[in-house]
């Protein structure tokens, strides 16, 4: 895990294993929802690999919740841009 700190708000960068060991989903399963669902995610390349933003907990169990819901990719990144939508400052 990372910690930056930018302007006094604390940023958390979490590993794919930490994900993993948060939300109880195999590591395999959220490296194919990072693959799918990129546009979405904060990250950033840290030496040879990638570390999420603590806000990615929340996209991987929103998509891991409505893949067992049966939705298709398609539906499942529209949820998510309303989510996004429905969570910006006005």
């Amino acid at each position: 895990m990372i910690v930056l700190r930018w302007w006094g708000t604390m940023l958390e960068y979490l590993s794919v294993s930490k994900i993993s060991e948060v939300t109880g989903i195999p590591e395999s399963t959220i490296r194919r929802y990072m693959q799918n669902f990129v546009e979405f995610l904060n990250y950033k390349e840290i030496g040879r690999g990638r570390k999420y933003s603590s806000e990615t907990v929340e996209i991987v169990e929103t998509i891991y919740e409505l893949y067992n819901k049966h939705y298709e990719t398609p539906e499942v990144k529209g949820v998510i841009i309303s989510k996004i939508r429905s969570n910006r400052p006005k």
